[in-house]
């Protein structure tokens, strides 16, 4: 058993002795659980994720084998109220070092410690001691995706600390003013941004005190949320040399996102099987089958080469030029390339250090 694999099952024995369940090992096999409604052992898959941090998670996931015939645990150390979002809408169990713990595993639900979570609607997830984890949605993306945009190293106006205000962001993304103000509440109830003075009206201010916080649980909520693309593949095993004629043929109504992205602008150079391009909405189908025809790409079922998106307007909105070739931010660039898997992690982390940041 792999050095984590075994920390994960000394924490998941510890967290749980005592317990209803059983939890043993013997060396050279799988760790196994019993549960109170089924007497049968089942193999426990036990995914470690380090600090329990959302993007702990998502590698966590990532590198997953996937081996259908075991239960899945998510093990760390302490699950931050993003992670546990996160967790909890993909519906696996998990447990965490500082004694917390949920588990649904042939019909039973077993909580431990002090967190015991239970679904309260679509809206929210609320916890024994009072604390609401608020679920993402495509509007508190859009507007987490554009404060994180204009915070990123290559913002040249940005102020270091300072949260735009809610009327810009409202007048930017469209969205109206109330959504706003409840969205950048709950960024202050995370840690991640605290009001200065007022908290309402036109001379309320936000400081920014936790960015990478809301980059991680953002980014985690993007790369494990589901999505319906057209695939399309031609010659040629590298995607890379798409980016630019496609971004030269389209212009602003696409943007390249991913691996293919990050490595272009974090300079490094390795073979790229996919491309991610994100489409305007309002881009008409035709225009865009007929550029990629002439680039001698056909549709397909799976796989390809490229990989093509209906753009969230935020996406569009906050993409940029790099080598002539228009990109996403850096906040869905790193994303996008969570997504992308295991081998991608380590790109994602090298362009996050290198242009993100924080």
């Amino acid at each position: 058993m792999p050095t984590t694999e075994l920390q994960a099952f000394d924490v998941v024995a510890r967290v749980t002795r005592g317990s209803s369940l059983s939890v043993s090992f013997r060396g050279g096999a799988r760790p196994q659980i019993v549960v109170p409604t089924s007497p049968r052992p089942r193999d426990l898959r036990l995914l470690w994720a380090g600090q329990g941090y959302p993007r702990d998670v998502a590698r966590a996931l990532a590198s997953d084998a996937g081996d259908s015939t075991a239960f899945p645990v998510v093990v760390a150390r302490r699950f931050s109220p993003g992670s546990i979002s996160m967790l909890e809408e993909r519906g696996l169990s998990w447990v965490s070092e500082d004694g917390n713990a949920r588990i649904d595993i042939d019909g039973s639900h077993l909580s431990f410690g002090r967190m015991d979570i239970r679904a309260t609607g679509d809206l929210a997830l609320e916890t024994s001691r009072g604390a609401k984890v608020t679920k993402w949605s495509d509007g508190k993306s859009s507007i987490a995706e554009t404060l994180l945009a204009a915070h990123s190293r290559d913002h040249v106006d940005r102020d270091e600390h300072l949260v735009p205000r809610g009327s810009q962001l409202a007048e930017s993304t469209g969205l109206s003013a109330a959504m706003v103000s409840k969205t950048l509440s709950w960024f202050d109830e995370e840690g991640w941004t605290r009001p200065d003075g007022p908290r309402r009206g036109r001379t309320s201010t936000r400081s920014w005190t936790n960015p990478g916080g809301l980059l991680s649980s953002w980014a985690s909520w993007i790369a494990a949320s589901p999505e319906n693309p057209r695939r399309f593949h031609g010659l040629g095993r590298d995607a890379a040399p798409l980016a630019h004629p496609l971004s030269s043929a389209l212009g602003d109504r696409v943007a390249i996102s991913g691996r293919v992205a990050a490595e272009l602008e974090a300079g490094r150079s390795t073979s790229t099987p996919q491309l991610r391009l994100y489409a305007d909405a309002h881009l008409s189908t035709s225009r865009l089958e007929d550029t990629l025809r002439g680039l001698g790409l056909e549709e397909v079922d799976e796989g390809g080469r490229l990989v093509v998106l209906r753009a969230p307007s935020s996406t569009l909105r906050t993409s940029r030029m790099i080598s002539d070739i228009r990109v996403a931010s850096p906040a869905r660039i790193y994303a996008d390339t969570l997504r992308e898997g295991l081998r991608s992690d380590e790109t994602a982390q090298f362009y996050r250090d290198a242009r993100i940041g924080f």
